[in-house]
Order: C-alpha cells, then sequence, then structure tokens
C-alpha cells in the first residue's frame, strides 16, 4: 500500500482505506477514509506527482462528520462518520459522495461540495452543508456522480442493499 495508518495522528491512527482520486494542476489528491480509535470515519489527503510516492500528506482531516445523520449516536465504542468518500471534479467544483453513519439509523449516501480554489487554498471549512440524498431508512451506499451530463440529466449511482442503482438529475443541487 501507498497509505498506511499513521499512528502519531489519533484521527487515522487506526485506519486508512478506500480512497477517491482526483487530479488538479497535475497533482494526484488522494482523498481516504480514516478511522481512529474512536470508530469515526474521517476524510484525510495525501498528494502524489506520480501515483507511488507521497510527496505531502496532511495532519488533520479535511472532512468530517457534521450533520447528525453522520455523527457518533452510540458513544463511546459505536461506528459513525463519513464513510467511503468520492470525489469529482465537476465545472469549478469537487463534488463529494459519501456513506454518512450515525451507528443507528441505516446507513445513506450524503453529498456536499467546495470549489477547487478553496480546496486548493485548503479552505476546508468551506465545504458546503452535507444532505443526505438517499430515501430515508434505506441501507444506501456507494454512491458516485459521473462527470458529465447524458440526455442534460447527472447520473449517480449507487447501492441499494445489494442492488446497483442508477438515477437522473438535472441539477447537483442537494438542499
Amino acid at each position: 500500500p501507498i497509505l498506511l495508518a499513521k499512528e502519531e495522528n489519533y484521527w487515522e491512527s487506526s485506519y486508512v482505506l478506500n480512497p477517491s482520486a482526483i487530479e488538479i494542476d497535475g497533482e494526484i489528491n488522494i482523498l481516504y477514509r480514516a478511522l481512529g480509535p474512536d470508530n469515526t470515519s474521517v476524510c484525510g489527503l495525501a498528494i502524489t506527482k506520480d501515483g507511488y510516492t507521497i510527496d505531502e500528506r496532511l495532519d488533520e482531516p479535511i472532512y468530517i462528520p457534521r450533520a447528525k445523520f453522520e455523527s457518533k449516536l452510540k458513544p463511546p465504542d459505536g461506528i459513525s462518520g463519513c464513510e467511503d468518500l468520492r470525489a469529482q471534479i465537476i465545472g469549478d467544483r469537487i463534488f463529494v459522495t459519501y456513506t454518512g453513519y450515525n451507528g443507528v439509523d441505516p446507513p445513506a449516501v450524503a453529498a456536499s461540495s467546495i470549489s477547487i480554489e478553496e480546496f486548493k487554498n485548503r479552505k476546508f471549512q468551506s465545504w458546503t452543508e452535507p444532505h443526505l440524498i438517499s430515501p430515508v431508512g434505506i441501507d444506501d451506499k456507494d454512491a458516485a456522480i459521473f462527470s458529465e451530463k447524458i440526455n442534460d440529466q447527472y447520473l449517480v449511482f449507487h447501492r441499494i442493499d445489494h442492488h446497483i442503482c442508477a438515477d437522473t438529475l438535472p441539477e447537483l443541487d442537494f438542499e
């Protein structure tokens, strides 16, 4: 593996897994799921130019749970957070879909975005408010947005229970 857990960073000291990657200005930005001993999934960032050598890895997460649907409801040992984030550049923004999980309700697909400029300038507090895009009470995970419109619609792939699904959206306004 090119990324391993880092003991010195509590938030990623247990596991790093399930990355997504986007290329910006010739650099590959790896957005990865990280967990510490509290079993809260957050998103870390590592940067590489060649896809193998990590040139930079941030010491703080770039995306953390902020909404009730992804915040731990069964402390202290429950699992929660922002799982398996998938990133896509569309226009001048980076859109992410991920599995929001609070340890009680079924996991659900959530979405947020940030401008490419804010991302490059590391203004990670600028992520938009996350919104669930799954029906309430349905086990929905593994979502990804296709970056180009098809027949003037965005295509979103996701998994409900054990079935792969595809839905269309006219706009990426998740409010």
